[in-house]
């Protein structure tokens, strides 16, 4: 009715001025009504949860998001519920692990067992969101199956400039140093390689629905930003890994 539009409307107001613990509090109460539409309660649980990620509130914020994943699954064996917000939350998931991806650091000055264990640890929190990114591009929504596609490109390219732009171990000369830039930038080459064949594959699947976001933008953009930077890299002897099973390539429904 009016009065539960109107207190859709209030919390989008407060989350577009960032004022997240309002909305939460709105939304909260909407979650926990049971005389309202399923739709409607699965839209609260899931955007008090987007309102957590955006407030900095991460471990909550996951634990609300697959609570509103294990909500929508056994509701949607009553009645059917549209995929939108499932695919959305998924793709949040997606974000909060992004979000710890990147705050991992590359520091070589901390020495080389140290720089080990952070690319290793930065490359299980990549694969992890990549997972709720490709959760959400089989949910099938098209808009968070493209903007799940553009983030999933974004990691690889994101690790690609953290390996590249990490400072050259302090212990080695300045020809050491340069050896050490130019096996650096062939083994970083699959990145690139990852990073174009799921943008592209993003693209092509977001004009078969006829999808325009930003991400769809962004994702025109990355491409070119990957293909200049294939073209002056050096050639590499090391393959590129497949993708996974039911990667990108995954075709999201119209």
């Amino acid at each position: 009715g009016d009065a539960l539009d109107a207190a859709f409307r209030v919390a989008e107001c407060h989350y577009h001025l960032d004022d997240y613990p309002p909305a939460i509090e709105v939304l909260t109460t909407l979650a926990a009504r049971e005389d309202i539409p399923a739709q409607d309660q699965l839209q609260a649980r899931v955007h008090r949860g987007i309102c957590l990620v955006e407030n900095g509130q991460l471990d909550e914020a996951e634990r609300q998001l697959r609570e509103s994943l294990g909500w929508w699954e056994r509701r949607n064996q009553i009645e059917r519920l549209d995929e939108y917000f499932p695919s959305q939350a998924q793709f949040f998931l997606g974000e909060i692990y992004r979000l710890y991806f990147e705050h991992v650091e590359l520091n070589p000055d901390r020495g080389e067992e140290k720089l080990g264990e952070d690319l290793e640890y930065k490359c299980e929190l990549l694969l992890s969101a990549q997972g709720h990114y490709l959760r959400s591009i089989r949910i099938g929504h098209g808009q968070w199956a493209t903007s799940s596609g553009f983030r999933i490109g974004a990691l690889y390219e994101t690790l690609y400039d953290a390996m590249l732009n990490a400072r050259v171990p302090a212990d080695l000369n300045e020809e050491e140093a340069e050896i050490y830039r130019k096996e650096l930038r062939k083994r970083v080459r699959v990145l690139i390689t990852k990073a174009i064949s799921i943008y592209e594959r993003t693209l092509a699947a977001a004009e078969r629905i006829g999808s325009e976001t930003p991400f769809v933008e962004q994702t025109r953009r990355s491409l070119e930003r990957m293909k200049d930077i294939l073209l002056e890299e050096p050639e590499t002897a090391e393959p590129a890994a497949e993708e996974p099973a039911g990667g990108p390539q995954a075709q999201p429904a119209s």
